[in-house]
């Protein structure tokens, strides 16, 4: 069924039977979440925090399912954490979280509002990282006491990210933890990325433990090319990382699976639950690119997710490119979109494409797929825990009708 069709359909489905409401922008109401409140807006969440002797860093990531539960990422002064509000049908797997979690991970539980606040050990989604320290030792044979374990990235019930090493001397370990379900594609996507070794440095698995659903990979060393752009030191970087990603796309890899395609039509429903006013204005988004969905070109090698934070210059000015968990044989023009819907501004874009038109011809429909991946990336502001979420939406549903074909 096509994407428009069927967010039309859950569209009206809400209409008639709305379960979430908002009285006005920035206030998200779930008469199934009572908790919902302070997993997306900080001032609540931090008076509530304050109440039980947390503080606030900041809200790193929130995943929202209308009626049924909402999971935030925090980082606490205490360390990494998750907030996770359910609704009374969700309420078991609430009381079996708390029930199975180590001792002294349960931070706060609030009955009332159905809440749960956790250190991450106590994600039973992602069984490596209940005893880290543990699993990591077991996985690189390490002397327990000669390593220090940081995290990086942590989307509860997802992923995890991470960083350790063998000693101050020696080269640092990337860690991944996913759930055991997704540990065997993750394994497969990065030995496509290998494929992709000639064009510049890909990191390496090292070591799997499927049960835990633990990886360990080469660390590339180095500085983003976003970073070195926001020093403005990095217009070379941006060139040189077009031709790499060109280069890439040279790679047809008959055999590999294919890359991870996010659906566009679940996040215009999601942003059309977080903003009831935006939900018919997307319908006809989703509309106008379906109409005007172009040919495929034919498949190449792809990233899946590129973007210019996930390629590392090195301090010889070696290219390397990270986090491979949607590559496959894909359209290389979704990838030169996903750089531009990441926030390219159209200087950084003309030194992307530049260095791109050095190995291989941009992509014709290169227009239509930059508007499909801003609809992907659409909902990344309340994703990401912004505290201006609503305003950034209609912002961004602004911009992409005015860039549609």
């Amino acid at each position: 069924m096509p994407d428009h069709a069927e967010l039309g359909r859950d569209a009206a489905a809400q209409r008639e039977h709305p379960a979430t409401s908002s009285s006005k922008p920035g206030v998200l109401v779930d008469q199934q979440l009572p908790g919902l409140a302070l997993l997306v807006d900080d001032g609540p969440l931090r008076v509530w925090l304050t109440a039980h002797g947390e503080v606030l860093e900041r809200r790193c990531y929130v995943r929202y399912k209308q009626g049924i539960s909402c999971v935030a990422a925090l980082r606490l002064r205490s360390g990494p954490a998750f907030l996770l509000a359910v609704s009374a049908a969700a309420q078991p797997k609430l009381d079996k979280a708390v029930l199975k979690a180590p001792p002294s991970a349960v931070l706060i539980q609030d009955p009332d509002r159905r809440l749960l606040l956790a250190s991450l050990t106590a994600d039973r989604d992602l069984p490596a990282v209940r005893d880290l320290d543990d699993t990591v030792t077991r996985l690189l044979e390490l002397d327990p006491s000669g390593h220090h374990i940081e995290t990086l990235v942590y989307n509860p019930q997802r992923r995890w990210v991470g960083v350790t090493g063998r000693g101050e001397q020696q080269a640092q370990i990337l860690l991944r933890a996913y759930r055991r379900q997704e540990v065997d594609d993750a394994v497969e996507r990065l030995g496509v990325a290998g494929l992709a070794a000639g064009a510049l440095r890909v990191p390496r698995l090292l070591a799997a433990k499927r049960r835990s659903g633990l990886l360990a990979l080469d660390y590339l060393p180095g500085v983003s090319v976003d970073v070195a752009m926001a020093a403005g030191s990095a217009s070379t970087d941006v060139a040189a990382a077009g031709e790499a990603l060109a280069k890439v796309h040279q790679v047809e890899a008959p055999g590999a699976l294919p890359a991870k395609v996010s659906r566009a039509s679940d996040t215009a429903r999601l942003v059309g639950t977080l903003a009831p006013g935006l939900a018919e204005r997307l319908e006809r988004v989703v509309d106008t690119l379906e109409r005007h969905r172009p040919s495929p070109a034919t498949p190449t090698l792809c990233h899946g997710d590129f973007s210019l934070d996930q390629v590392i210059v090195s301090t010889d000015e070696e290219l390397g490119l990270v986090d491979w968990d949607r590559a496959g044989r894909g359209q290389p023009a979704a990838d030169l979109a996903s750089a531009a819907a990441a926030g390219l501004d159209d200087p950084a874009m003309e030194q992307l494409l530049g260095g791109y038109e050095r190995i291989r011809p941009v992509p014709p429909d290169l227009s239509w797929h930059l508007a499909h991946a801003r609809l992907q990336r659409l909902a990344e502001p309340f994703r990401m825990g912004s505290p201006s979420w609503a305003a950034e939406l209609h912002q961004r549903v602004t911009a992409l009708e005015s860039a549609l074909p």
